[in-house]
Order: structure tokens, then C-alpha cells, then sequence
């Protein structure tokens, strides 16, 4: 019986409590791990370890507007270059290669502050060593559709989600087991799975606005990051992020279902 049967038979309080006893979770080996609020107490200084580049705007750090303040990185402008594509500008952290498992965390929010106008994409990529896409997942909000969409990719395969408010926030996961298939949820829910087995070898934080010849530079408003995560996980905590994922996603159908009826 796969994950998704169990959890759909199953799902509740009691299978969490199953599987805790059946998969204890021990010791996670971190590969980069940053909650934005420096334990000196210096919470102004971004850790040196991410380097900052921007593509289609203007270089960094003159042309972002960003800080590290409380507990979470906020970006609250890109300049773009008129006449180019859309910014973005990506904090990058590189570790050693994760060639199996892996588990990645990051908490967004975003703001538009109420304007139709402005245009934001936040959110995280995994790569591998030559800088080839694993995985990512982002909200985009390309003006024009009244709020952003939830938009992942797992190997070079898009998918666009759900519609989001044009304030909001959310926790991503990407998950990979040692099967080299790929889950990425949106507060829990999987939004995507695929396979791709490419080690990765470096995290970006995402933020972009959008800049092309029909709709001019845009304004980006504000959006930040408050707790970023890569680790290699036991395999007993991959088996609660999934179960807990195809469980909430059953019940949301199974609501919908009732709904209709």
C-alpha cells in the first residue's frame, strides 16, 4: 500500500501518531541553514555565505533594495533595465553535493500593498553543480491576473497551481527520497512530484518583477523570507512531510466532493 492510499484510508491525528512511533525522527545533517535573526544579535548583516546576482536589472547591490531585519531577508525593490525581460535578483548559497535525499524548507510572504500594478515573484530554486534547474517552486504575480499563481518545476517540468492573494504567505517544501522522486508542497499540500536523481549543489532565494517592452518596468512592492532550509533527512521524517501532504490533499477533495453533492 503506497503513501497516498494509507493516508486516504487513514488520515488523522492517529496516522501522525503511527508513524512517529514506527519512524522515529533523529539527528538531520544541515546543509545551509538561515532563519535571518544573527545569534550576535547583529540581525542587519546578511551571512557573506549568500552571493547576491541579478539577471536583467541593474547590478547588485546598487540596483536592490533589500534587508536583513528581525528574522527575515526583505527585498523591497529590484531596478530593472528598461527594454529587458522580467529582474530577478537571487541570493545563492552553494554546499556539498546531496547526490540521494534531501529536504528543503523556506517560509515566503509578499505584499503588493493594494497596488494592480506591481508585479512579484518570490520564492526558491535547488540546482546542481552546473547550475542545471533540480527543482523550484515560486509565487508570480504577473499583474494582469488580479494576484500571483503558485508555480513549480521539477526537472524542467512547469506546473502552475492555484491563484494567491496579492498578500500572503506561505511555507514551500521540496522533498526527495532516495527513489530520486521529487514532492514539492505549498503549506502542506503537494502541488508537484516528478523524478529527477541530479545531486544538488546550491539553494537560490528568488525575487523578481516583472520588465518587458509591452508592459515597461513595474513596480515590485515588498516580499521576504524568513527561515531557509536544506538538510538530508532520516527517512522517517520524508514519510511524515509526504503523509501529511496526501492527507490534506485527500481531505481537500474529499470537501469538494461533499460540496457538490
Amino acid at each position: 500500500m503506497d503513501i497516498r492510499t494509507l493516508a486516504g484510508r487513514l488520515c488523522g491525528p492517529a496516522v501522525i501518531l503511527v508513524a512517529l512511533m514506527a519512524f522515529p525522527n533523529v539527528a538531520e545533517a544541515n546543509s545551509v541553514f538561515d532563519d535571518f535573526d544573527d545569534p550576535d544579535g547583529n540581525s542587519a548583516t546578511l551571512d557573506p555565505a549568500w552571493v547576491i546576482s541579478t539577471t536583467n536589472a541593474a547590478p547588485p547591490v546598487a540596483g536592490v533594495d533589500f534587508v536583513e531585519a528581525g528574522s527575515s531577508l526583505t527585498v523591497n525593490d529590484i531596478l530593472g533595465v528598461p527594454g529587458g525581460n522580467s529582474g530577478f535578483v537571487r541570493f545563492t548559497q552553494t554546499f556539498n553535493p546531496l547526490a540521494s535525499r534531501f529536504q528543503s524548507t523556506v517560509t515566503v510572504a509578499w505584499d503588493s500593498f493594494g497596488d494592480p500594478t506591481i508585479s512579484q515573484t518570490v520564492g526558491i530554486e535547488l540546482r546542481d553543480g552546473s547550475g542545471g534547474l533540480v527543482a523550484s517552486a515560486q509565487m508570480r504575480d504577473n499583474r494582469d491576473s488580479g494576484g500571483g499563481f503558485q508555480v513549480t518545476n521539477i526537472g524542467g517540468t512547469q506546473s502552475v497551481g492555484a491563484l494567491q492573494p496579492t498578500t500572503g504567505t506561505a511555507t514551500i517544501e521540496i522533498i526527495r527520497d532516495n527513489a530520486g522522486v521529487v514532492t514539492i508542497l505549498w503549506d502542506g499540500a503537494v502541488l508537484q512530484t516528478g523524478t529527477i536523481a541530479n545531486p544538488i549543489e546550491e539553494v537560490s532565494l528568488v525575487f523578481g518583477t516583472l520588465n518587458d517592452a509591452t508592459l515597461g518596468l513595474t513596480g515590485f512592492g515588498q516580499a521576504s523570507v524568513g527561515l531557509v532550509q536544506v538538510t538530508t533527512p532520516e527517512p522517517g521524517s520524508i514519510f511524515l512531510a509526504l503523509l501529511a501532504g496526501s492527507g490534506a490533499l485527500l481531505l481537500d477533495r474529499r470537501r469538494r466532493r461533499h460540496a457538490v453533492a
